[in-house]
């Protein structure tokens, strides 16, 4: 069997609904508050992006790259000789190659540093044996 409550505990009941009640409603309040922030916000945003495209638009011409070279039209500057190659910057930089070089004195000299200015074959200057070659 469910005992009865007491009148002490419907006061206490009655009481927590009410604190309860009061926070729910002070939610809400809040909350609305925040959806018309928001939508505020959204409007403001939109108008910004709409001004940062506007202004995007009135700094295009046909200089920048955001437009591709056939609407340059006939005010286009003439390309100059390294451009038009492909070439242009520190000729220097390019003569140096992009591999060593061979030195064929310095492969042929003997390993014990001697040079006597004549290139000698491995046959004379090494004497382990290589496999498929003669001699």
């Amino acid at each position: 069997m469910v005992d009865e409550p007491d009148a002490a505990q419907i006061d206490r009941l009655r009481e927590a609904y009410a604190q309860l009640r009061n926070v729910v409603d002070r939610q809400a309040a809040e909350l609305e508050v925040a959806r018309r922030d928001n939508q505020a916000l959204r409007a403001k945003v939109d108008e910004l992006y709409e001004v940062s495209e506007l202004t995007a638009r009135l700094g295009r011409n046909a200089k920048n790259p955001s437009v591709p070279p056939s609407s340059e039209g006939l005010g286009k500057k003439p390309a100059t000789r390294a451009s038009a190659a492909g070439g242009g910057g520190n000729r220097a930089a390019r003569a140096t190659p992009l591999v060593p070089t061979w030195d064929a004195a310095a492969a042929n000299r003997p390993r014990d540093g001697r040079d006597d200015g004549r290139a000698r074959s491995c046959r004379t200057r090494c004497s382990t044996p290589h496999p498929g070659r003669s001699g």
